[in-house]
């Protein structure tokens, strides 16, 4: 008999629940295309640029939060 693997477990970002990560784990994907969700954006009135500046201070202020966690734990 084989022996159990220990489940991995990751913390999402929203939630404190743990999400199950397991080798049969599948990525979500769009059915759209890149191009067709920049052109989408676009005729809304985003342009790609001011998309990627909030996407990266939206990460920075994630990490920033991330490492205040870390930190509080030791």
């Amino acid at each position: 008999m084989a022996s159990p693997q220990p489940e991995r477990l990751a913390i999402t970002p929203s939630s404190a629940r743990p999400l199950s990560i397991t080798p049969g784990s599948r990525v979500l994907k769009s059915p759209l295309s890149d191009e067709t969700i920049w052109r989408r954006l676009k005729e809304a009135g985003f342009d790609e640029e001011s998309i990627k500046r909030r996407d990266k201070a939206a990460l920075i202020a994630y990490i920033a939060k991330l490492e205040a966690e870390v930190s509080a734990l030791f």
